[in-house]
């Protein structure tokens, strides 16, 4: 061959699919945050609870191939590869797809937990907890531990790493805070080996005779993981160990799932530093997003079931990641429960 021919020069269907196949090359792992932020759910089990909006979505980068110029931005749209839903923050379309349970990462807050628990349990379900490989708890949910490893044992049994999520790199008075996720695309972020060393807890639920207060994040996790395992021991966990579960009866321990500390960072876009190149902007903003504090509400607002919009169309997490006031909880409460007289009040509640 004398010459080799250059790439603007190919004919422009063959460009076309060269730019769509790149455009669905594989996919970061992200996080997929459970919408809506609060589910209600019902004290008896026999009843049923708010369920999750499906499908799960997650938020992406835009891919390197729509920034190349015309024609690839054109083919990656027309592809498929590329999915658009309105973000009214934004004010324009961004990108998102489909959760990816064998690299992405179920996220769960403490005012989904035991709703999404009993979504996964129902036996039609199956499917969707044995595809989930790894799974976030706002570390609030994870009290007490013995409540998740009943939906690992009987559902999530291919599950690989349990994330306890804190609102940050800080000390906590206890693991039961709790706190919004952030509002704008994010990801998980692990602490570093020093850090597990440095952030505590004054106080835990449920001790074991030895353990003491303050108790650093690096022994918090090893005493989760002992509140799984004795699980396994007083159930009588069985299984074929050769299908993969996340167990081990051999050595009656959760011995195939990894336990770690992580936290939320937030994109801030990019920055750009003298002398060097623009660099992706990831914050710690959790830290600022406790509920229950300084006046904000108590927990998350529910979003009605007639008030849900298609997630797959409108960038559901723009209105539900608002953090609101104690005035605004109690007139949203209020406004269905007309004999509710404040969530702080002496006689405070719904009623008999």
């Amino acid at each position: 061959m004398a010459s080799f021919p250059l790439f603007p020069c190919f004919p422009v269907e063959i460009q076309c699919a060269v730019w769509a196949f790149a455009a669905a090359l594989d996919p970061e792992p992200e996080v997929c945050l459970v919408w809506p932020a609060y589910l209600d759910f019902e004290s008896s089990p026999s009843r049923r609870s708010d369920d999750p909006a499906l499908p799960f979505i997650v938020d992406t980068d835009w891919p390197a191939v729509v920034h190349v110029c015309r024609i690839a931005r054109e083919a990656a749209f027309k592809s498929g590869a590329v999915r658009l839903r309105y973000s009214p923050v934004a004010g324009f379309a961004v990108p998102y797809r489909h959760f990816m349970p064998a690299i992405d990462t179920l996220y769960c807050g403490r005012y989904q937990y035991i709703a999404l628990c009993r979504f996964l349990n129902r036996p039609e379900n199956t499917h969707i907890a044995q595809d989930l490989r790894h799974l976030a708890l706002e570390i609030s949910a994870s009290i007490p531990i013995s409540d998740i490893a009943v939906v690992i044992r009987k559902r999530a049994i291919y599950l690989r790493t349990l994330s306890l999520v804190l609102p940050g790199t800080m000390n906590l008075r206890s693991p039961a805070v709790s706190f919004l996720h952030p509002a704008r695309r994010c990801r998980l972020r692990n602490f570093s080996d020093d850090t597990l060393d440095e952030v505590t807890m004054a106080s835990i639920p449920f001790p074991r005779p030895g353990e003491t207060q303050p108790m650093p994040l690096r022994k918090y996790l090893d005493h989760s993981r002992a509140g799984l395992d004795r699980h396994i021991r007083d159930w009588s966990v069985g299984g074929d160990d050769s299908e993969g579960t996340a167990w081990s009866t051999k050595e009656d321990s959760f011995s195939r799932l990894e336990i770690t500390a992580q936290t939320f960072v937030e994109y801030h876009g990019t920055g750009q530093t003298e002398g060097k190149q623009e660099e992706e902007q990831w914050v710690e903003v959790c830290r600022d997003r406790l509920l229950d504090e300084s006046g904000m509400a108590p927990k998350p607002r529910r979003v009605r079931a007639e008030d849900r919009k298609n997630p797959e169309e409108y960038r559901v997490l723009d209105d539900d990641s608002r953090m609101y006031t104690m005035e605004e909880f109690d007139a949203d409460v209020k406004r269905d429960h007309p004999e509710y007289t404040g969530f702080y009040s002496p006689n405070a509640g719904l009623g008999d």
